[in-house]
């Protein structure tokens, strides 16, 4: 068992919360019950403000972004900086890369979307939605999170092999259900 510092919740999650949207919003007002009691730290990925979520509208500015954020019950939550991207990320809330970056970033996309070229962006929404959910998991490993709460069908359904690289991915339901307070999470996203 690895300590439970930290915990990110992704663009769906934040968005349930903010339309109150059943069923997922009630187990996401228990996580962030637990982030007021003090049982871990609460964090977004700053790539949210990025995406082209299926359900909702994407935030088209930082400004609306932030208001997502007071929408979903959060405001002033901190958002982890994602990979910089030109036309993709927004300027002070990316991170210049290096080649360690870009190696975890290979990994991750070989896990989340094997068979689409991470270059080939002819169909753009596809590409945008899978370098946001590949910034999504890059972003949670490079900030060693320790939890990453989604309802992104795709990424739940590579748990397991996200967890060897070292993020456990849980459904909020599951983080609700297996009562993880801080200091227990288990190695393998179960």
């Amino acid at each position: 068992m690895d300590k439970c510092e930290t915990v990110l919740l992704d663009t769906n999650c934040l968005l349930d919360l903010a339309e109150d949207r059943a069923p997922q919003a009630a187990p996401l007002r228990q996580v962030i019950g637990g982030y007021r009691n003090d049982e871990y730290e609460l964090v977004a990925a700053a790539i949210t403000a990025s995406e082209n979520p299926k359900r909702g509208a994407p935030p088209k500015t930082w400004e609306e972004f932030v208001s997502l954020l007071d929408r979903a019950g959060l405001p002033g939550l901190w958002a982890l900086s994602p990979m910089g991207y030109w036309d993709v990320t927004f300027w002070g809330h990316a991170l210049w890369t290096d080649e360690a970056m870009k190696q975890l970033e290979q990994k991750v996309h070989a896990i989340l979307a094997p068979s689409l070229d991470m270059e080939d962006r002819v169909d753009e929404p596809r590409w945008r939605n899978t370098k946001c959910d590949v910034q999504l998991v890059w972003t949670a490993l490079w900030h060693e999170v320790d939890v990453l709460i989604t309802s992104d069908k795709g990424i739940l359904s590579k748990a397991r092999s996200l967890a060897k690289l070292g993020i456990n991915v849980l459904a909020p339901a599951s983080f609700v259900a297996a009562g993880i307070p801080r200091g227990q999470v288990a190695k393998d996203g179960h």
